[in-house]
């Protein structure tokens, strides 16, 4: 059996943020996580409130060298028919960055590498609590055992769905494709553009290499049947998106093939920090992506988690006391700010997805 001080359950910003906090403590780390998936994974802007998380991280300045784009302008209809636009400037020098999101999970895990750790790259398929320590039987056999678990295994939250209840607040599900620009003399804008419509919201970005990533957000059982196998049922949608339509046409790119349907659902877990196992990033709290939260989240409590954990093996339990507390605070706004961020728009009285926003909640 592999043994481990410090087991650290997942594979993405989190988790890396985690393994990357724990580069110095000289712990023995062991990494449960299967190998990423390829091809595209939505979740491609990252926030300039990430910058300090880099930076305490230590990998600011190599961030800085990657091949991202800066985020300048953001384009919003929202609660009204006009389209603005903010500007990042004066106030700060950019937003954020639009990210090619398989890069920056490969770039935080060769930083990463920095931390000498374990690494297992099957699946958790049970978890058995020795009391003292833990047990976690790995897919097709092998077996980690661990004093401290770090859950950062995003929304299927490998541990803590066993170990504590999670609430699911809402419906919400994005359909999203990644569309090639067919036309590449005109220069596309550098910006972000959320639109809301009568169904939900549709939001478009720019990625590094010039494609459009366009994202539909509404609630499961408010979603075309046979959307995920139908270019046409994916193209009257939009339809109904003008502006979204409008920057897809101008700007040379062409919708083809029907969208991918992922989970956007805002979960919440009941307990996510005690002195045996801590969850981070998703694993934690899954955040509306209206709220732009989810990564910086990741990193922030990727790094204070796996603190805290080292601070536990010390006998301090002061620091996870505090990383619960700050992280409940954190949800309980969150909770509050996307509550007013739907109430702004309401021109849509009578849509099932507008109503189930404004409702007041439990």
């Amino acid at each position: 059996m592999n043994t481990a001080e410090i087991v650290v359950v997942g594979g993405g910003v989190a988790a890396a943020a985690a393994v990357l906090a724990l580069r110095e403590c000289g712990r023995s780390v062991a990494v449960l996580a299967p190998a990423p998936p390829s091809g595209f994974r939505i979740g491609e802007s990252l926030s300039r409130s990430a910058e300090e998380e880099l930076r305490k991280l230590g990998i600011l300045d190599a961030h800085l060298e990657e091949p991202h784009l800066e985020s300048q302008v953001r384009f919003s209809r929202w609660g009204s028919s006009e389209l603005v636009e903010e500007s990042a400037w004066p106030a700060a020098p950019h937003h954020g960055w639009y990210l090619d999101r398989a890069r920056f999970n490969a770039f935080l895990w060769e930083q990463a590498e920095t931390t000498p750790h374990q690494r297992f790259l099957s699946p958790v398929e049970k978890t058995v609590d020795h009391g003292d320590a833990w047990s976690l039987h790995l897919r097709g056999g092998g077996r980690v055992r661990g004093k401290i678990i770090l859950d950062c295994s995003g929304r299927s939250a490998v541990i803590a769905r066993r170990l504590a209840n999670r609430e699911q607040l809402d419906r919400l599900v994005a359909a999203y494709t990644v569309l090639p620009q067919i036309d590449d003399t005109i220069e596309p804008t550098v910006a972000s553009m959320v639109e809301s419509v009568l169904q939900g919201w549709c939001y478009s970005v720019l990625t590094p290499d010039r494609s459009l990533v366009v994202a539909f957000f509404t609630d499961s059982d408010l979603l075309p049947d046979r959307l995920g196998n139908s270019t046409d049922e994916w193209q009257a949608l939009l339809a109904g998106c003008p502006l979204t339509m409008k920057r897809i046409n101008t700007a040379g790119y062409r919708i083809e093939g029907a969208p991918a349907i992922v989970d956007a659902s805002t979960r919440v877990s009941a307990e996510f920090a005690t002195d045996r196992w801590l969850a981070a990033g998703d694993a934690a709290v899954c955040f509306d992506p209206l709220s732009s939260h989810g990564m910086t989240t990741g990193l922030w409590s990727g790094r204070v988690a796996a603190d805290a954990a080292d601070r536990l093996l010390a006998g301090d339990s002061t620091m996870v006391e505090t990383y619960a507390t700050r992280f409940r605070g954190g949800i309980d706004r969150y909770l509050q700010d996307r509550q007013r961020m739907y109430a702004v728009e309401q021109r849509w009285s009578t849509s099932p997805f507008w109503q189930r926003r404004h409702a007041t909640p439990d």
